[in-house]
Parts: C-alpha cells; sequence; structure tokens
C-alpha cells in the first residue's frame, strides 16, 4: 500500500469539488480504485484515501512503468532521489 500514499497526499492538494486525475503505474492500486478490487490489508490507508476522496472527482490511469511516460519516469526519478537521501541521513552518524 506504499504506492497509496502518494495518491492520499496528492488528493489533498486539491480543492474539494475539483477533479483530479491521477497516474499511477501500480496495477494495485489503479485496480482497487478502479474496478473496486478488494483490498484486505492496509485498512487504515484505504480508510484516509476513501475519506479524501469523497469530495473530489477522482479519475484514476494507469501507466506502464518504465516504459518512457514522461510523468511516469519523474515521479521515479523524485523517488529515487528522496531514498536516497532518507538512506544518507539514516546511515549519517550521530553528533
Amino acid at each position: 500500500m506504499a504506492t497509496s500514499r502518494p495518491a492520499i497526499e496528492a488528493i489533498k492538494f486539491v480543492a474539494p469539488k475539483h477533479s483530479i486525475m491521477i497516474r499511477t503505474d501500480s496495477q494495485y492500486v489503479s485496480d482497487a480504485i478502479n474496478k473496486g478490487t478488494v483490498v484486505k490489508s492496509n485498512s487504515d490507508l484505504w480508510a484516509e484515501f476513501d475519506a479524501v476522496r469523497k469530495s473530489r472527482r477522482l479519475k484514476v490511469v494507469w501507466v506502464k512503468g518504465h516504459a518512457g511516460d514522461e510523468f511516469n519516469e519523474t515521479a521515479d526519478r523524485l523517488a529515487a532521489e528522496q531514498a536516497a537521501l532518507a538512506k544518507a541521513n539514516l546511515l549519517r552518524p550521530a553528533a
């Protein structure tokens, strides 16, 4: 469900009653939202997702990962950069 946290945070930035399109390479997230796939884990995150999406018009589009989609590639790059920063901070000796 780690892939749904970014979707939740993105939705929070959109004012209620407005539209948002989420492009994701996660079939898990896409299917859960678009097809109503039963989600058995991370019910707390799905409950939060349902709460933030209720007042917005939401469209979720699945894109194939690592296939040259400009926005997906940018998201992957940014995620990798932030993961590297977090790892560096964890490995830094305590002062």
